[in-house]
């Protein structure tokens, strides 16, 4: 096929229509002579290489709330249960109640329960309220043998 003013054979694979116009178009073409619309190439997809998901970083738990509440807790009862066994000890006192002896193992046990939750959730200064609850523990026991015997 030969086109108007021009000098060369062109084959039908270098021309195409226009997309708005339906005229016979270069298929290098840009713009379509005819109307002057741009001619949008399609583009190949870009081929980038895939993405790689990071590994998961282990989160180390860094709260301290179960922990800093049993310490607390065994501190204060192992306090209480000793300042009880030294007045028991200097004649002070010839028992201690059984109210007193409730309240730590209330405050004991339950700084035991804190502790072991917070070593299960490997929260910081876990081993000192484990240690400190293990303590107010054994002072309960101790307290228990000053306890007023019930008949």
């Amino acid at each position: 096929m030969k086109k108007k003013g021009s000098t060369q054979l062109e084959s039908q694979s270098d021309i195409k229509k226009c997309p708005f116009c339906a005229e016979d178009i270069k298929a290098e073409a840009i713009a379509c002579k005819h109307c002057g619309r741009d001619i949008v190439k399609k583009m190949p997809p870009p081929n980038y290489p895939p993405v790689s998901q990071p590994a998961p970083v282990p989160v180390q738990n860094t709260s301290m709330g179960l922990s800093l509440a049993a310490l607390i807790l065994g501190i204060i009862s192992a306090m209480i249960g000793i300042y009880d066994l030294a007045l028991v000890s200097d004649g002070t006192y010839d028992y201690i109640l059984e109210s007193e002896i409730g309240l730590l193992a209330i405050m004991s046990f339950t700084s035991l329960g804190l502790a072991i939750a917070a070593k299960v959730k490997q929260q910081r200064i876990s081993a000192g309220a484990l240690t400190a609850a293990i303590i107010a523990v054994v002072v309960f026991l101790a307290c228990t043998t000053y306890s007023v015997p019930t008949y």
